[in-house]
Protein backbone atom coordinates (compact mmCIF):
# COMPACT_ATOMS: atom_id res chain seq x y z
CA UNK A 1 0.00 0.00 0.00
CA UNK A 2 1.22 3.53 -0.77
CA UNK A 3 2.88 5.26 2.21
CA UNK A 4 0.54 8.16 1.53
CA UNK A 5 -2.28 6.19 3.12
CA UNK A 6 -0.41 5.07 6.22
CA UNK A 7 -0.53 8.18 8.35
CA UNK A 8 -3.03 10.97 9.08
CA UNK A 9 -3.53 13.97 11.42
CA UNK A 10 -3.99 12.65 14.03
CA UNK A 11 -2.16 9.55 12.86
CA UNK A 12 -4.03 6.78 14.60
CA UNK A 13 -2.41 3.45 13.90
CA UNK A 14 -3.91 0.03 14.16
CA UNK A 15 -3.05 -2.60 16.68
CA UNK A 16 -5.87 -5.02 16.14
CA UNK A 17 -7.26 -7.51 18.57
CA UNK A 18 -9.56 -9.93 16.80
CA UNK A 19 -12.39 -11.81 18.38
CA UNK A 20 -14.03 -14.27 15.99
CA UNK A 21 -16.86 -16.66 16.66
CA UNK A 22 -19.23 -18.72 14.51
CA UNK A 23 -22.75 -19.84 15.07
CA UNK A 24 -21.67 -23.39 14.12
CA UNK A 25 -18.42 -25.25 14.86
CA UNK A 26 -15.72 -23.74 12.69
CA UNK A 27 -14.77 -26.81 10.68
CA UNK A 28 -16.02 -27.72 7.27
CA UNK A 29 -14.92 -29.10 3.98
CA UNK A 30 -15.07 -26.32 1.42
CA UNK A 31 -15.39 -28.70 -1.54
CA UNK A 32 -18.85 -28.20 -2.95
CA UNK A 33 -20.05 -26.68 0.31
CA UNK A 34 -22.63 -23.93 0.41
CA UNK A 35 -21.31 -20.42 1.18
CA UNK A 36 -21.46 -18.61 4.49
CA UNK A 37 -21.38 -14.98 5.68
CA UNK A 38 -18.78 -12.86 7.44
CA UNK A 39 -20.12 -9.94 9.46
CA UNK A 40 -18.78 -7.83 12.28
CA UNK A 41 -17.57 -4.50 13.58
CA UNK A 42 -14.52 -2.39 12.83
CA UNK A 43 -13.97 -0.38 16.01
CA UNK A 44 -11.43 1.31 18.23
CA UNK A 45 -9.91 0.19 21.52
CA UNK A 46 -13.14 0.83 23.45
CA UNK A 47 -15.44 -0.65 20.81
CA UNK A 48 -16.67 2.57 19.19
CA UNK A 49 -17.38 1.76 15.55
CA UNK A 50 -15.19 3.24 12.81
CA UNK A 51 -17.03 4.25 9.64
CA UNK A 52 -15.74 4.19 6.09
CA UNK A 53 -13.41 1.22 6.50
CA UNK A 54 -13.14 -0.98 3.41
CA UNK A 55 -13.45 -4.65 4.32
CA UNK A 56 -12.60 -7.22 1.63
CA UNK A 57 -11.55 -10.82 1.06
CA UNK A 58 -8.06 -11.50 -0.27
CA UNK A 59 -8.29 -12.74 -3.83
CA UNK A 60 -12.04 -12.24 -4.06
CA UNK A 61 -14.20 -9.36 -5.38
CA UNK A 62 -16.44 -9.17 -2.31
CA UNK A 63 -16.09 -5.75 -0.62
CA UNK A 64 -18.11 -3.84 1.96
CA UNK A 65 -17.65 -0.44 3.61
CA UNK A 66 -18.31 -0.17 7.33
CA UNK A 67 -21.35 1.86 8.33
CA UNK A 68 -21.46 4.70 10.85
CA UNK A 69 -21.46 2.17 13.68
CA UNK A 70 -18.54 0.24 12.13
CA UNK A 71 -20.71 -2.68 11.01
CA UNK A 72 -19.97 -4.61 7.83
CA UNK A 73 -21.43 -7.68 6.13
CA UNK A 74 -19.97 -9.98 3.46
CA UNK A 75 -22.51 -12.60 2.32
CA UNK A 76 -21.90 -15.43 -0.11
CA UNK A 77 -18.35 -16.23 1.02
CA UNK A 78 -17.14 -19.71 -0.04
CA UNK A 79 -16.70 -22.05 2.93
CA UNK A 80 -13.21 -22.63 4.24
CA UNK A 81 -10.30 -20.56 5.53
CA UNK A 82 -10.34 -16.97 4.23
CA UNK A 83 -8.25 -13.85 4.78
CA UNK A 84 -10.20 -10.72 5.70
CA UNK A 85 -8.55 -7.35 5.04
CA UNK A 86 -9.64 -4.01 6.59
CA UNK A 87 -8.37 -0.66 5.28
CA UNK A 88 -9.11 2.97 6.00
CA UNK A 89 -7.39 6.28 5.40
CA UNK A 90 -5.33 7.11 8.46
CA UNK A 91 -5.02 3.51 9.63
CA UNK A 92 -2.57 0.72 8.92
CA UNK A 93 -4.24 -2.07 6.90
CA UNK A 94 -4.98 -5.15 8.99
CA UNK A 95 -5.79 -8.70 7.99
CA UNK A 96 -7.27 -11.60 9.92
CA UNK A 97 -7.83 -15.24 9.04
CA UNK A 98 -11.35 -16.57 9.54
CA UNK A 99 -12.96 -19.95 8.93
CA UNK A 100 -16.24 -19.71 7.03
CA UNK A 101 -18.81 -22.41 7.80
CA UNK A 102 -21.50 -23.31 5.22
CA UNK A 103 -24.90 -21.72 5.82
CA UNK A 104 -23.71 -19.86 8.92
CA UNK A 105 -22.44 -16.45 10.00
CA UNK A 106 -18.92 -15.85 11.26
CA UNK A 107 -18.77 -12.77 13.51
CA UNK A 108 -15.53 -10.80 13.54
CA UNK A 109 -14.65 -7.86 15.80
CA UNK A 110 -11.55 -5.82 14.94
CA UNK A 111 -10.36 -3.55 17.73
CA UNK A 112 -8.15 -0.60 16.81
CA UNK A 113 -5.72 1.00 19.24
CA UNK A 114 -4.10 4.45 19.00
CA UNK A 115 -0.31 4.29 19.06
CA UNK A 116 1.65 6.99 17.23
CA UNK A 117 1.53 10.81 16.87
CA UNK A 118 -1.32 11.18 19.35
CA UNK A 119 -3.10 14.53 19.12
CA UNK A 120 -4.86 16.19 22.05
CA UNK A 121 -8.62 16.35 21.44
CA UNK A 122 -10.72 19.47 21.15
CA UNK A 123 -12.59 19.48 24.47
CA UNK A 124 -16.13 20.86 24.69
CA UNK A 125 -17.25 21.48 28.25
CA UNK A 126 -20.84 21.87 29.37
CA UNK A 127 -20.37 24.41 32.14
CA UNK A 128 -23.07 26.44 30.47
CA UNK A 129 -25.30 26.11 27.44
CA UNK A 130 -24.76 28.41 24.49
CA UNK A 131 -27.90 28.66 22.41
CA UNK A 132 -27.83 29.43 18.70
CA UNK A 133 -30.36 29.78 15.89
CA UNK A 134 -33.65 31.62 15.64
CA UNK A 135 -34.85 30.22 19.00
CA UNK A 136 -31.79 31.51 20.83
CA UNK A 137 -33.77 34.20 22.70
CA UNK A 138 -36.55 31.73 23.56
CA UNK A 139 -34.07 29.30 25.10
CA UNK A 140 -32.09 31.99 26.93
CA UNK A 141 -35.26 33.38 28.54
CA UNK A 142 -36.33 29.84 29.40
CA UNK A 143 -33.02 29.32 31.19
CA UNK A 144 -33.69 32.43 33.29
CA UNK A 145 -36.87 30.81 34.58
CA UNK A 146 -39.21 33.82 34.36
CA UNK A 147 -42.49 33.10 32.58
CA UNK A 148 -43.98 29.81 31.38
CA UNK A 149 -42.57 27.98 28.37
CA UNK A 150 -43.79 25.21 26.10
CA UNK A 151 -41.18 23.59 23.87
CA UNK A 152 -41.96 21.73 20.66
CA UNK A 153 -41.38 18.44 22.47
CA UNK A 154 -43.82 19.36 25.23
CA UNK A 155 -46.44 20.53 22.74
CA UNK A 156 -46.10 17.24 20.85
CA UNK A 157 -46.30 15.22 24.06
CA UNK A 158 -49.46 16.97 25.27
CA UNK A 159 -50.99 16.95 21.79
CA UNK A 160 -53.60 19.71 22.34
CA UNK A 161 -56.29 20.32 19.75
CA UNK A 162 -55.91 24.09 20.06
CA UNK A 163 -53.24 26.40 21.47
CA UNK A 164 -55.84 27.72 23.92
CA UNK A 165 -56.29 24.17 25.26
CA UNK A 166 -52.61 24.24 26.19
CA UNK A 167 -52.76 27.71 27.75
CA UNK A 168 -55.88 26.76 29.71
CA UNK A 169 -53.68 24.52 31.89
CA UNK A 170 -51.80 27.54 33.29
CA UNK A 171 -53.02 28.89 36.66
CA UNK A 172 -54.93 32.17 36.41
CA UNK A 173 -55.63 31.89 32.69
CA UNK A 174 -59.14 32.44 31.33
CA UNK A 175 -60.32 31.59 27.81
CA UNK A 176 -63.43 33.49 26.64
CA UNK A 177 -65.12 33.07 23.26
CA UNK A 178 -65.74 36.47 21.69
CA UNK A 179 -66.80 37.17 18.11
CA UNK A 180 -65.55 33.79 16.94
CA UNK A 181 -62.20 34.13 18.67
CA UNK A 182 -60.67 32.62 21.78
CA UNK A 183 -59.71 35.64 23.85
CA UNK A 184 -57.22 35.01 26.62
CA UNK A 185 -56.94 37.05 29.81
CA UNK A 186 -54.86 36.56 32.93
CA UNK A 187 -55.92 36.76 36.59
CA UNK A 188 -56.56 40.30 37.79
CA UNK A 189 -56.48 41.77 34.28
CA UNK A 190 -59.41 42.77 32.09
CA UNK A 191 -57.53 43.15 28.85
CA UNK A 192 -55.99 40.65 26.47
CA UNK A 193 -52.23 40.12 26.35
CA UNK A 194 -50.03 41.36 23.54
CA UNK A 195 -49.30 38.49 21.14
CA UNK A 196 -45.96 38.20 19.38
CA UNK A 197 -45.35 36.00 16.35
CA UNK A 198 -41.76 35.06 15.45
CA UNK A 199 -40.38 38.18 17.08
CA UNK A 200 -42.95 40.63 15.68
CA UNK A 201 -45.71 42.20 17.81
CA UNK A 202 -49.33 42.00 16.64
CA UNK A 203 -49.89 45.64 17.53
CA UNK A 204 -52.91 46.39 15.34
CA UNK A 205 -55.34 44.20 17.26
CA UNK A 206 -55.73 40.98 19.18
CA UNK A 207 -54.22 37.98 17.39
CA UNK A 208 -56.16 34.77 18.07
CA UNK A 209 -53.60 32.15 19.07
CA UNK A 210 -55.94 29.40 17.88
CA UNK A 211 -55.28 30.44 14.29
CA UNK A 212 -52.07 28.40 14.56
CA UNK A 213 -52.22 24.59 14.77
CA UNK A 214 -50.16 23.52 17.79
CA UNK A 215 -48.12 21.12 15.63
CA UNK A 216 -46.73 24.08 13.65
CA UNK A 217 -45.23 25.77 16.72
CA UNK A 218 -41.62 25.42 17.85
CA UNK A 219 -42.25 27.18 21.16
CA UNK A 220 -44.64 29.30 23.25
CA UNK A 221 -43.76 31.86 25.93
CA UNK A 222 -46.34 33.17 28.39
CA UNK A 223 -45.90 36.17 30.73
CA UNK A 224 -49.03 36.73 32.81
CA UNK A 225 -48.30 40.21 34.12
CA UNK A 226 -46.34 43.38 33.29
CA UNK A 227 -43.74 42.71 36.00
CA UNK A 228 -42.68 39.44 34.33
CA UNK A 229 -42.50 40.67 30.72
CA UNK A 230 -38.89 40.81 29.40
CA UNK A 231 -37.68 44.13 28.05
CA UNK A 232 -37.57 42.79 24.48
CA UNK A 233 -41.36 42.21 24.58
CA UNK A 234 -42.46 45.53 26.10
CA UNK A 235 -42.37 47.14 22.65
CA UNK A 236 -43.98 50.52 23.48
CA UNK A 237 -45.22 51.78 26.83
CA UNK A 238 -48.54 50.24 27.87
CA UNK A 239 -48.71 47.59 25.15
CA UNK A 240 -47.56 44.78 27.44
CA UNK A 241 -49.46 45.82 30.58
CA UNK A 242 -51.81 42.88 30.17
CA UNK A 243 -49.09 40.29 29.69
CA UNK A 244 -47.48 38.75 26.63
CA UNK A 245 -47.84 35.54 24.66
CA UNK A 246 -45.00 34.86 22.22
CA UNK A 247 -45.44 32.21 19.53
CA UNK A 248 -42.54 30.74 17.56
CA UNK A 249 -43.34 28.77 14.42
CA UNK A 250 -41.39 25.91 12.91
CA UNK A 251 -39.62 27.64 10.07
CA UNK A 252 -37.15 25.71 7.90
CA UNK A 253 -33.53 26.70 8.38
CA UNK A 254 -31.95 28.51 5.44
CA UNK A 255 -29.65 26.20 3.57
CA UNK A 256 -26.85 27.00 1.19
CA UNK A 257 -26.05 25.34 -2.10
CA UNK A 258 -26.10 21.54 -2.06
CA UNK A 259 -22.80 19.98 -1.03
CA UNK A 260 -21.27 17.39 -3.33
CA UNK A 261 -20.31 14.43 -1.18
CA UNK A 262 -16.93 12.74 -1.65
CA UNK A 263 -16.44 9.09 -0.73
CA UNK A 264 -13.49 7.54 1.09
CA UNK A 265 -12.44 5.85 -2.15
CA UNK A 266 -12.38 9.23 -3.94
CA UNK A 267 -10.20 10.67 -1.17
CA UNK A 268 -7.85 7.70 -1.51
CA UNK A 269 -7.58 8.35 -5.25
CA UNK A 270 -6.67 12.00 -4.61
CA UNK A 271 -4.01 10.93 -2.12
CA UNK A 272 -2.55 8.39 -4.58
CA UNK A 273 -2.36 11.02 -7.33
CA UNK A 274 -0.75 13.62 -4.99
CA UNK A 275 -3.66 16.03 -5.35
CA UNK A 276 -4.28 15.74 -1.62
CA UNK A 277 -1.82 15.27 1.24
CA UNK A 278 -1.71 14.10 4.83
CA UNK A 279 0.06 15.93 7.65
CA UNK A 280 3.25 13.85 7.41
CA UNK A 281 3.71 14.74 3.73
CA UNK A 282 3.53 18.55 3.98
CA UNK A 283 6.10 21.08 5.16
CA UNK A 284 3.60 23.06 7.24
CA UNK A 285 0.38 21.31 8.26
CA UNK A 286 -3.04 22.90 8.58
CA UNK A 287 -3.46 25.13 11.66
CA UNK A 288 -6.45 26.73 13.34
CA UNK A 289 -7.35 30.32 12.52
CA UNK A 290 -7.81 32.12 15.84
CA UNK A 291 -10.18 34.60 14.21
CA UNK A 292 -12.58 31.79 13.27
CA UNK A 293 -11.94 29.03 15.84
CA UNK A 294 -13.55 25.66 16.19
CA UNK A 295 -16.27 26.10 18.81
CA UNK A 296 -18.72 23.16 18.95
CA UNK A 297 -21.83 23.61 21.08
CA UNK A 298 -22.63 20.88 23.58
CA UNK A 299 -26.08 19.49 22.54
CA UNK A 300 -28.62 20.70 25.09
CA UNK A 301 -30.43 17.38 25.55
CA UNK A 302 -27.19 15.48 26.17
CA UNK A 303 -25.83 18.19 28.47
CA UNK A 304 -28.96 18.10 30.63
CA UNK A 305 -28.67 14.31 30.85
CA UNK A 306 -24.95 14.59 31.73
CA UNK A 307 -24.03 12.44 28.73
CA UNK A 308 -20.58 12.86 27.22
CA UNK A 309 -18.80 11.24 24.33
CA UNK A 310 -16.44 11.86 21.47
CA UNK A 311 -16.15 12.29 17.72
CA UNK A 312 -13.20 11.92 15.35
CA UNK A 313 -13.96 14.16 12.39
CA UNK A 314 -12.36 13.85 8.96
CA UNK A 315 -12.38 16.65 6.39
CA UNK A 316 -10.26 18.37 3.75
CA UNK A 317 -8.94 21.92 4.21
CA UNK A 318 -8.43 23.58 0.83
CA UNK A 319 -5.69 25.99 -0.28
CA UNK A 320 -7.73 28.95 0.99
CA UNK A 321 -8.09 27.51 4.49
CA UNK A 322 -11.75 26.59 4.01
CA UNK A 323 -13.13 23.21 5.13
CA UNK A 324 -14.63 21.25 2.25
CA UNK A 325 -17.84 20.01 3.88
CA UNK A 326 -18.40 17.55 1.04
CA UNK A 327 -15.49 15.59 2.52
CA UNK A 328 -16.70 15.81 6.12
CA UNK A 329 -17.42 12.55 7.89
CA UNK A 330 -17.22 11.11 11.38
CA UNK A 331 -14.56 8.41 11.48
CA UNK A 332 -16.13 7.45 14.78
CA UNK A 333 -18.87 8.96 16.92
CA UNK A 334 -20.64 7.97 20.12
CA UNK A 335 -23.79 9.94 19.31
CA UNK A 336 -25.20 11.53 16.15
CA UNK A 337 -25.99 14.76 18.05
CA UNK A 338 -22.29 15.16 18.80
CA UNK A 339 -21.55 14.58 15.10
CA UNK A 340 -24.04 17.31 14.14
CA UNK A 341 -22.45 19.73 16.63
CA UNK A 342 -18.97 19.07 15.25
CA UNK A 343 -20.16 19.34 11.65
CA UNK A 344 -21.70 22.76 12.33
CA UNK A 345 -18.56 23.97 14.12
CA UNK A 346 -16.22 22.80 11.36
CA UNK A 347 -18.34 24.46 8.66
CA UNK A 348 -18.05 27.81 10.50
CA UNK A 349 -14.34 27.50 11.26
CA UNK A 350 -11.40 28.70 9.17
CA UNK A 351 -7.83 27.43 8.99
CA UNK A 352 -4.43 28.42 7.69
CA UNK A 353 -3.74 26.10 4.75
CA UNK A 354 -0.97 23.53 4.51
CA UNK A 355 2.23 24.29 2.59
CA UNK A 356 4.38 21.89 0.54
CA UNK A 357 7.31 22.82 -1.65
CA UNK A 358 6.55 26.52 -1.35
CA UNK A 359 2.94 26.10 -2.44
CA UNK A 360 -0.35 25.89 -0.60
CA UNK A 361 -1.89 22.43 -0.86
CA UNK A 362 -5.00 20.61 0.23
CA UNK A 363 -4.67 18.54 3.38
CA UNK A 364 -6.80 15.76 4.78
CA UNK A 365 -7.37 16.28 8.52
CA UNK A 366 -8.56 13.92 11.21
CA UNK A 367 -9.37 15.75 14.44
CA UNK A 368 -10.74 14.29 17.71
CA UNK A 369 -13.38 16.06 19.81
CA UNK A 370 -14.29 15.14 23.38
CA UNK A 371 -17.59 16.27 24.93
CA UNK A 372 -17.09 16.37 28.70
CA UNK A 373 -20.34 16.15 30.72
CA UNK A 374 -20.84 18.62 33.60
CA UNK A 375 -20.75 18.15 37.36
CA UNK A 376 -19.05 14.80 37.59
CA UNK A 377 -19.41 13.50 41.19
CA UNK A 378 -16.23 13.93 43.23
CA UNK A 379 -16.09 10.29 44.19
CA UNK A 380 -16.53 9.01 40.66
CA UNK A 381 -13.75 7.64 38.53
CA UNK A 382 -13.31 8.34 34.79
CA UNK A 383 -15.03 5.06 34.06
CA UNK A 384 -18.14 6.19 35.97
CA UNK A 385 -19.03 8.92 33.47
CA UNK A 386 -22.20 8.36 31.50
CA UNK A 387 -21.05 8.39 27.89
CA UNK A 388 -23.13 8.13 24.79
CA UNK A 389 -23.66 4.49 23.82
CA UNK A 390 -20.37 3.24 25.32
CA UNK A 391 -17.95 4.10 28.11
CA UNK A 392 -15.11 6.28 26.87
CA UNK A 393 -11.86 7.32 28.63
CA UNK A 394 -11.61 10.94 29.72
CA UNK A 395 -9.01 13.19 28.02
CA UNK A 396 -6.14 14.60 30.01
CA UNK A 397 -3.89 17.62 29.70
CA UNK A 398 -4.45 21.23 28.80
CA UNK A 399 -5.10 22.14 25.18
CA UNK A 400 -3.11 24.48 22.99
CA UNK A 401 -3.76 26.03 19.58
CA UNK A 402 -3.68 23.55 16.70
CA UNK A 403 -0.06 23.07 15.70
CA UNK A 404 1.85 20.54 13.59
CA UNK A 405 2.40 18.47 16.75
CA UNK A 406 -1.02 18.77 18.33
CA UNK A 407 -4.53 20.05 17.95
CA UNK A 408 -6.39 21.97 20.55
CA UNK A 409 -9.17 24.44 20.42
CA UNK A 410 -11.34 24.64 23.51
CA UNK A 411 -15.02 24.85 22.59
CA UNK A 412 -17.31 25.80 25.47
CA UNK A 413 -20.92 24.77 25.73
Amino acid sequence: MSPTLRFMLPAVMLSASIEASAQLPMSADSSGARPGTISGIVGDSVNVGISGATVSLAGAPRVDVSADDGAFDLPGVPAGTRVLIARRIGFRPESVTVTVVPDSVVTVRIRLRSTVQQVAPVVITASRVRHVGRLRGFNERRDRGIGRFFTADEIERRNPRLVSDLLRTLPGTRISPMRGQSVITFRGLRCAPLVWLDGTAASVGYLDVDLFPPSTLAGIEVYSGPSTVPAEFTWVRGKADCGVIALWTKMPEMRGRPTIRMSVNELEALLESSQLFTADLVDTPVAADSAHPLAPVFPDSLMRASIGGRVVAEFVVDINGLPNMGTFSAVLSTNSLFTDAVREAVSAARFTPAWRGGKRVRQLVQLPFTFAPPQTPKDSSPGDLRLAERDMPRPSGALRPLTPSGASIVGRG
